[in-house]
C-alpha cells in the first residue's frame, strides 16, 4: 500500500502540513462535540474519533451537545452548516470555502480551551477529516485492518491550520469480477471491513464488474429469458481431504461463495445474487 498512499498524497493540494505536539497530559480531559443535528455520517464521524482516542490515548469519551466540566480539550465535528458549536468556536472567522469533498482541520480556542474543528464541505468529508487526523497521530490504514503505532502515545493536536481538496474526485476500487480470486468469491462478511477501510483512505466509489453469465442479475433479451447462471465461467473447484490448507474451509466440499447458495434451482441464486450486490 505504500506506493499508492504516496500517489494520493501527491495528488492532494495541501496548506499547512507541519505537525507537533502542543504538551498535552494523556489524563487529559477531553470532549467530541456534535450538532444537535448533525447528519448520520457526522455523528459516525464522532464516535469513529472517540473509539482512536480511547486505543491511541486511552482517553475515554463520547459525543455530545456540549463540552463537559472541566474539559481542557475540545473536539468539534462538522461545519457552521451542521453544528452551531462550530460557528461559535471560529468566533466570526469564516469557515474555508471547500467543495463536499474538501476537509479542513483548524485549531480554535473555545473559552479558554484547546479546540479543534475537524470539518468538510459535506458529511463524508467530515468523516475523511476525522480519519486525516488519526493518520497524523501515527495510524496507518490497510485494505483489512489498521496498523497503529508500536508505542504509546501522547495526545496532541495540530499547531497549523489545513485544508485539503483532492485533484481526483472519482477514487475508485475495484471489487466483483470474473475469477475465484476475484471479490466474486466473497460474501458480505468479507466485503465489510474492506468497505470501512476504503471510508478511511478516501475512497468514493466501488466499481462492480458484473458479466453475463453470473448471478447477479434477472435478465431477458428479445423476449428470451435467461436460465443458467454460474461463478468463474462454470469451473468448480472441489475440496478434497487432499487440498492443501484444508483445515482452513470446514466442512464445505466445494470453494464457493458464502453468501449464494451451492446447490439452487436459477431463481433461487440469482435472488441471493441480487442481494449480495445490493447489500
Amino acid at each position: 500500500m505504500k506506493p499508492f498512499r504516496a500517489a494520493w498524497i501527491r495528488g492532494w493540494v495541501a496548506a499547512g502540513l507541519l505537525w507537533a505536539s502542543s504538551g498535552l497530559e494523556a489524563a487529559t480531559r477531553t470532549s467530541v462535540v456534535i450538532g444537535p443535528h448533525s447528519p448520520p455520517l457526522e455523528r459516525f464521524a464522532a464516535g469513529e474519533l472517540c473509539t482512536y482516542l480511547r486505543k491511541l490515548f486511552g482517553v475515554q469519551v463520547s459525543p455530545s451537545q456540549q463540552a463537559s466540566p472541566g474539559t481542557e480539550v475540545v473536539f468539534f465535528i462538522g461545519s457552521p452548516k451542521t453544528n452551531p458549536a462550530v460557528a461559535r468556536a471560529l468566533a466570526g472567522n469564516p469557515f474555508p470555502s471547500v467543495s463536499d469533498q474538501g476537509i479542513v482541520l483548524r485549531r480554535v480556542k473555545s473559552q479558554g480551551r484547546e479546540g479543534l474543528v475537524i470539518g468538510g464541505g459535506g458529511p463524508r468529508a467530515t468523516l475523511w477529516a476525522v480519519y486525516d487526523l488519526v493518520e497524523t497521530w501515527g495510524v496507518r490504514y490497510l485494505v483489512d485492518r489498521d496498523v497503529l503505532p508500536g508505542k504509546a502515545l501522547t495526545l496532541h493536536l495540530p499547531l497549523a491550520d489545513t485544508v485539503l481538496e483532492p485533484t481526483f474526485r472519482v477514487r475508485a476500487h475495484p471489487t466483483i469480477q470474473d475469477l475465484v480470486a476475484s471479490g466474486e468469491a466473497w460474501g458480505m462478511a468479507d466485503f465489510r471491513p474492506l468497505i470501512d477501510q476504503l471510508a478511511k483512505m478516501k475512497f468514493t466509489r466501488m466499481n462492480i464488474y458484473t458479466f453475463g453469465w453470473q448471478p447477479y442479475l434477472h435478465w431477458e433479451y428479445k423476449g428470451i429469458a435467461r436460465r443458467t447462471a454460474a461463478l468463474w465461467y462454470g469451473y468448480h473447484y472441489p475440496i478434497t481431504p487432499y487440498t492443501i490448507g484444508r483445515e482452513l474451509f470446514g466442512d464445505v466440499t466445494e470453494f464457493w461463495n458464502p453468501d449464494l447458495p451451492l446447490t439452487a434451482n436459477y431463481r433461487d441464486l440469482v435472488k441471493a445474487g441480487e442481494l449480495l450486490i445490493h447489500g
